[in-house]
C-alpha cells in the first residue's frame, strides 16, 4: 500500500501533489486507442496541489484546472456549501496521487467544480477517495496517508 508522510500547516491542511486526466484515460482500452504511431502511449496530466478535505463527500476541481485538462462538463449537480445551495458543473475524471516516486490512479470519478479563489490548491480530495485508504493526522502537524 503506497504511503506518504509529512507535515502540514494547521491553517491550510494536508496538501499533496496530484494530477488530473479525463475519465477513463487510464483504462487499457483507452490507452490502446490513444497510442501514437510508434506504439507509445502519451498522456498529459494536468498537475496541481490538492487538499485532503475530510469535510467534502466528493472530490472537486477548480474551473481553471478543468480548462487546463481540456475537460468538458458532463452535467450539473446541486451542492450545499458554506455559502448555501448552488448548481455546479461535474466532470468525469481520473485523479493521479503522487506518493514520492510512485503514483496511484483513482479512476472514473465524478468530480464537481468548486471556486478555489486564492487558495493554494486546485483539487479537493474528498471522502470518495480518502475512504479508500487510511489518513492519520496529529496535533503536532504530522500526517500519513496510504491508499
Amino acid at each position: 500500500m503506497p504511503c506518504i508522510s509529512g507535515t502540514y500547516d494547521a491553517d491550510t491542511g494536508v496538501l499533496l501533489q496530484a494530477g488530473l486526466l479525463p475519465g477513463g484515460t487510464t483504462e487499457p482500452a483507452h490507452r490502446q486507442a490513444a497510442a501514437s504511431g510508434d506504439g507509445q502511449t502519451r498522456i498529459t496530466v494536468a498537475t496541481a496541489q490538492a487538499l485532503l478535505d475530510t469535510g467534502a463527500s466528493q472530490t472537486s476541481i477548480s474551473p481553471r484546472l478543468a480548462a487546463q485538462a481540456a475537460l468538458e462538463p458532463i452535467g450539473k449537480i446541486p451542492i450545499q456549501s458554506a455559502t448555501g445551495l448552488m448548481s455546479v458543473n461535474t466532470y468525469y475524471v481520473d485523479i493521479v496521487l503522487r506518493f514520492g516516486p510512485q503514483s496511484i490512479v483513482v479512476p472514473n470519478l465524478n468530480a464537481c467544480e468548486f471556486d478555489s479563489g486564492q487558495a493554494p490548491f486546485q483539487i479537493l480530495i474528498g471522502r470518495d477517495i480518502i475512504c479508500k485508504g487510511v489518513l492519520t493526522m496529529d496535533f503536532a502537524g504530522r500526517f500519513t496517508f496510504s491508499i
